[in-house]
């Protein structure tokens, strides 16, 4: 297993693509649901670029009841590795949006999870690496 580390280029590079992606999709969410921790930066960003309100939401959120007011979200994460965490939120939140849709830096395509929009896709199978974000050794 190597790392594999992106830098801030790697991410503004990913987030414009996942954009752009929602665009060609004629999707534009109410608001942007970022998964603590590595959601916040992408969501954050994502929330500037169109234009609508952003909140975190930490683990130990999404075992509680939270109620949200949009009609459509978007829920960003920074990687959908083995799948648990989005399938977790999705059956812990389904139906508080009408339409629910799902965007990660990094996508696993053997997860057990399928998302909506992604920056990049590896396959954990033919490649184990270790993905390692901006936000996460900054200070090296």
């Amino acid at each position: 297993m190597k790392n594999v580390y992106l830098t801030d280029e790697h991410i503004r590079k990913y987030v414009l693509k996942i954009f752009l992606q929602m665009y060609n999709d004629s999707y534009k969410p109410d608001i942007i649901v970022g998964l603590s921790r590595g959601g916040l930066v992408p969501g954050v960003m994502l929330s500037h670029m169109i234009g609508v309100p952003f909140k975190a939401l930490n683990k130990d959120e999404m075992f509680q009841n939270s109620k949200f007011e949009y009609a459509n979200g978007l829920i960003i994460d920074d990687i959908n590795d083995t799948g648990r965490t989005l399938a977790d939120f999705s059956s812990k939140y389904n139906g508080l949006f009408d339409m629910v849709r799902y965007a990660v830096i990094v996508n696993n395509e053997s997860s057990s999870y399928d998302v909506d929009y992604y920056g990049c896709v590896y396959n954990k199978l033919d490649e184990p690496d270790w993905w390692v974000f901006p936000w996460e050794n900054w200070w090296h």
